[in-house]
């Protein structure tokens, strides 16, 4: 759809933005896109038990164990980032999204939003304003994928638009690798998935003494968090160096919160 028209319908969103024409929409939605295909990939490879032995937990076997006893399933949960279009122009033009991702892959994939609300009140102090969550489900070759995307509200000023190289070039599967898209991107994370409350309790003690021990990693909660709209209980913890973070969450997360 041409920017007059999505101006019509999405005015009041874009102009909080401060994305006030076509040419600042279409760098940011290229941004958005380049970090998309990148998190796909990425969600889709990495498998939890070499992300805690051989990245983050690199160095201390004792607790990545720990940890993989409480972690059930092999693939993460789902990767978070932050989009910086507004969600009602991204859903309006997501068919955009989905027919470039099918093109990259080859082969077709299905796209779905199955959530959309409120991010907890810890993440909004966190990140200083209000925040919402969408959540997107990927379907390919039988592998069913989700993505926790973010849109804080404030505008987009000061992004800076990277030319992208071709997806087939690059080395995004690697969880060691953080592409330069996501430099700036404070609450990209990826999710592990525990079984119940009590395994998250669990390892948030383990991890709280583990950080007062090496501050090269940091707790981002003091307790864990409680989301009431998609019923995840969940804590974060961050190794400062690599610019990375991992939440562990139990209950039904994304795939069970408000639809759309």
């Amino acid at each position: 759809m041409d920017f007059p028209s999505l101006w019509r319908i999405h005015g009041r969103h874009l102009r909080a933005k401060r994305i006030e024409d076509g040419d600042k929409l279409l760098a940011v939605q290229r941004y958005d896109f380049g970090k998309f295909i990148r998190a796909v990939a990425k969600v889709r490879s990495i498998r939890v038990d070499s992300l805690l032995r051989e990245v983050f937990f690199e160095g201390h076997a004792d607790l990545a164990q720990a940890v993989l006893a409480l972690a059930p399933w092999p693939w993460l949960n789902h990767m978070g980032l932050e989009i910086h279009q507004p969600f009602d122009v991204l859903l309006h033009c997501l068919d955009d999204w989905s027919d470039g991702l099918n093109r990259i892959v080859g082969r077709p994939v299905q796209v779905e939003p199955i959530s959309r609300f409120p991010a907890s009140p810890a993440l909004r102090r966190r990140v200083g304003a209000y925040t919402e969550i969408l959540c997107l489900k990927l379907c390919l070759d039988g592998q069913v994928s989700i993505l926790e995307l973010f849109n804080i509200a404030r505008p987009v000023d000061c992004l800076e638009i990277p030319m992208f190289v071709e997806a087939d070039a690059l080395d995004i599967a690697c969880p060691r690798v953080a592409s330069a898209v996501f430099a700036n991107d404070t609450i990209q994370h990826y999710s592990i998935g525990l079984e119940n409350r009590q395994a998250v309790e669990s390892i948030h003690r383990q991890l709280w003494d583990f950080a007062k021990q090496w501050p090269k990693y940091q707790l981002v909660y003091d307790h864990p968090v409680a989301n009431r709209h998609d019923g995840s209980f969940h804590t974060k913890v961050a190794r400062l160096a690599l610019g990375m973070e991992l939440e562990f969450c139990a209950g039904p997360g994304p795939a069970g919160a408000g639809k759309i």
